[in-house]
């Protein structure tokens, strides 16, 4: 499917003063419904998106109505490993409004795997939208093809576009005790986008000092549901809507996700209804939206990045996850919460950076003293979190480049040298050991 700009309508958006868009989250909503259709060859999501006065110009010049959009969606051979299915997905949406008509600007990525090889196509693409009897369809649309591009001019975009990892908070635990590191979280900016891994207490006041504004968020993914993984689940959306998000916010992590950013969202109902009324947002809830993790693999492609799930072993949580970050120039693991796991070694395995968590075990009695009323602490810390020894195991086996140490346990002691952190790592893995600090950007 080729699903853009004529030069008349590009230049014409180009020059107009951008007009509010209060269906931007639902057209955006119903935009990537239709395309998780179509990559299916979903004939009822062709039926729903399509107005029956449809002009549809595909890339190649040919122009289409419905009936003739929908004889070929019927006639589509099944996908076959010679032909696959190709995944489409939207990036870089602009969305203007005149009333009940919209138009929508975006890239078409169409990706397709086949025999291990991911090959991808890029699209501009323009619908109009109309408002009718209630609901949205298309009335115009035009794609075209966008060339790849040349090897210099792939270059010059690499050169601006570097894959930063930057962590927000390297603590470990639930406690907030102010010493001098906040709860965990891990920020990743592939070609601009900004990926939040984990966000505990403290991540929204964390990206701002990292100077990432809050309304730039996309994509969340939590680890484990442990609070100090997720307590900002909900409140950094939130937080972003509030400082004037206007965009979508896609959310990932174990079964539950889902469920706790609804819980969240019965939790400020009166609030958020009360300021799009008041104030003339658009709902939080029609822009955050959670998908839960059931299975490790592949959570998350698109036209900058795989993302990858493996299940580790943190008892007693049975869904605790490490995700890896497959940019064009880069590849991020972040172990989440673990005990030495042979998964995450498989996960990692040739990365550029592993971000791992990590545990020093003569500081657990120091530690214990500090939170009372903790009577198996001792046990779940030796269970389920990694020694500096075996941290650099993991290093070693997987044959990262470097290892950055986070989400220290315990996080709180100033005693701790940061060779005493690194001398146990350091023993097995003779590559690049980074101690990690809070607001750290790892080059």
């Amino acid at each position: 499917m080729h699903l853009a700009l004529s030069p008349v309508l590009s230049l014409a958006l180009a020059l107009a003063a951008p007009a509010p868009a209060p269906a931007a989250a639902e057209l955006t909503r119903l935009l990537k419904a239709f395309l998780s259709g179509a990559s299916r060859n979903d004939l009822a999501a062709h039926e729903r998106f399509w107005a029956e006065d449809v002009i549809y110009t595909g890339s190649n010049g040919r122009r289409r109505g419905k009936a003739e959009i929908l004889a070929d969606v019927r006639s589509a051979p099944a996908p076959t490993p010679e032909a696959p299915a190709t995944i489409f997905t939207a990036e870089d949406i602009r969305i203007q409004q005149y009333g009940s008509t919209a138009i929508v600007a975006f890239r078409l990525v169409g990706t397709t795997t086949k025999a291990g090889t991911v090959e991808t196509a890029n699209y501009l693409n323009t619908g109009t939208f109309l408002r009718r009897d209630g609901r949205w369809q298309v009335a115009s649309w035009q794609a075209t093809r966008m060339p790849a591009p040349t090897v210099e001019a792939r270059k010059e975009m690499d050169g601006g576009t570097r894959t930063r990892l930057v962590l927000l908070g390297t603590k470990g635990g639930p406690r907030v005790d102010g010493g001098g590191r906040h709860n965990p979280s891990t920020l990743l900016i592939v070609n601009g986008t900004p990926y939040v891994v984990d966000c505990g207490y403290g991540t929204s006041y964390q990206m701002m000092a990292a100077g990432v504004p809050l309304t730039s968020l996309r994509y969340v993914f939590v680890t484990h549901h442990h609070a100090d993984h997720d307590l900002e689940l909900g409140l950094l959306p939130y937080n972003a809507w509030a400082a004037g998000l206007g965009t979508p916010v896609d959310a990932y992590g174990p079964p539950g996700t889902e469920a706790m950013l609804q819980t969240f969202f019965r939790y400020v109902q009166t609030d958020v209804d009360t300021r799009i009324v008041d104030e003339g947002r658009p709902d939080l809830r029609a822009l955050a939206s959670a998908h839960d993790v059931t299975a490790p693999g592949v959570v998350l492609r698109n036209a900058d990045v795989t993302v990858t799930a493996a299940r580790v072993r943190h008892p007693m949580i049975e869904h605790a996850y490490a995700y890896r970050f497959d940019a064009r120039d880069r590849s991020v693991v972040i172990s989440g919460d673990t005990a030495f796991s042979p998964e995450l070694v498989e996960l990692a395995r040739g990365a550029d950076v592993l971000v791992h968590e990590v545990l020093y075990v003569p500081g657990i009695d120091g530690l214990i003293s500090r939170v009372p009323h903790a009577t198996r602490l001792r046990e779940h810390l030796l269970a389920a979190h990694t020694s500096p020894e075996d941290v650099g195991r993991v290093a070693a086996a997987a044959g990262v480049k470097t290892v950055v140490l986070s989400h220290f346990v315990p996080g709180d002691d100033p005693s701790i040298t940061d060779e005493q952190w690194a001398e146990g790592v350091r023993r097995h893995f003779k590559g690049t050991v980074v101690v990690g600090r809070d607001l750290m950007e790892v080059p």
